[in-house]
C-alpha cells in the first residue's frame, strides 16, 4: 500500500504587525486536501472564487466608467476591465513567484 503525501505548500509567514503564523497554499491536486479528497469543499471554494471574480470585474467596470464618463460601449468597458484584471493578476503572480524564490533561497 502506497502512502499518499500532501502536495500543498506550507511556510512560516508573518511580519511585525501580524506576528508569525503558518501560511498554506492548498493544491487542488493534493491527494489529501485536493478536489478528489474534498469535492464539496472545493466546489464551495469555486463558487466563492466565482463571486469574488464577478465583484472584481464589477469594480473594474465602475472604475472605468468613473474615469471615462463619456464611454458608453458596455462591451468595450467589459473587455477593458478584463484586461485590467489580467494585468493585475500577472503582477500578483510575479510578486508571488519572487516571494517563493526568495523564501527558497533562505
Amino acid at each position: 500500500m502506497t502512502r499518499e503525501h500532501c502536495t500543498c505548500e506550507m511556510w512560516d509567514d508573518g511580519d511585525g504587525e501580524s506576528g508569525p503564523h503558518l501560511a498554506v497554499s492548498f493544491d487542488r491536486d493534493c491527494p489529501l486536501h485536493g478536489a478528489t479528497a474534498d469535492p464539496e469543499g472545493w466546489a464551495e471554494a469555486d463558487v466563492e472564487d466565482a463571486h469574488f471574480e464577478a465583484a472584481r470585474l464589477d469594480h473594474f467596470e465602475r472604475a472605468l466608467r468613473a474615469t471615462m464618463p463619456g464611454l458608453m460601449d458596455g462591451g468595450l468597458i467589459r473587455r477593458a476591465a478584463q484586461a485590467g484584471m489580467a494585468a493585475e493578476d500577472a503582477h500578483y503572480e510575479t510578486e508571488w513567484r519572487e516571494h517563493q524564490a526568495a523564501r527558497r533561497a533562505h
